[in-house]
Protein backbone atom coordinates (compact mmCIF):
# COMPACT_ATOMS: atom_id res chain seq x y z
CA UNK A 1 0.00 0.00 0.00
CA UNK A 2 1.13 3.63 -0.57
CA UNK A 3 1.66 5.89 2.25
CA UNK A 4 0.86 9.84 2.41
CA UNK A 5 1.93 11.46 5.27
CA UNK A 6 -0.43 14.14 5.94
CA UNK A 7 1.24 17.23 6.59
CA UNK A 8 -1.62 18.04 9.77
CA UNK A 9 0.30 14.66 11.21
CA UNK A 10 3.84 16.01 10.02
CA UNK A 11 5.61 17.29 13.35
CA UNK A 12 9.07 17.02 11.13
CA UNK A 13 10.36 14.38 13.26
CA UNK A 14 12.45 13.17 9.82
CA UNK A 15 12.08 9.27 10.57
CA UNK A 16 10.01 8.99 7.45
CA UNK A 17 13.06 9.99 5.53
CA UNK A 18 15.31 7.62 7.75
CA UNK A 19 13.57 4.94 6.10
CA UNK A 20 13.00 5.89 2.83
CA UNK A 21 15.44 8.90 1.96
CA UNK A 22 14.99 8.02 -1.77
CA UNK A 23 11.21 8.07 -1.76
CA UNK A 24 11.05 11.37 0.37
CA UNK A 25 10.08 14.95 -0.81
CA UNK A 26 11.49 17.43 1.68
CA UNK A 27 10.15 20.89 2.13
CA UNK A 28 11.93 22.43 5.13
CA UNK A 29 9.90 25.02 5.89
CA UNK A 30 7.44 25.33 7.75
CA UNK A 31 7.31 21.67 8.19
CA UNK A 32 8.63 18.50 6.11
CA UNK A 33 6.01 17.21 3.67
CA UNK A 34 6.90 13.68 2.64
CA UNK A 35 4.91 11.38 0.08
CA UNK A 36 5.89 8.05 -0.11
CA UNK A 37 4.82 5.46 -2.57
CA UNK A 38 6.52 2.18 -1.11
CA UNK A 39 5.90 -0.04 1.87
CA UNK A 40 6.93 0.25 5.33
CA UNK A 41 7.26 3.66 5.99
CA UNK A 42 7.10 5.17 9.27
CA UNK A 43 4.86 8.29 9.77
CA UNK A 44 5.97 11.73 11.45
CA UNK A 45 3.87 12.35 14.37
CA UNK A 46 3.05 9.38 15.49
Amino acid sequence: MAVIVDQKKCGGCGSCIDVCPTQALVKPKPKIKIEIIVDRCLECGE
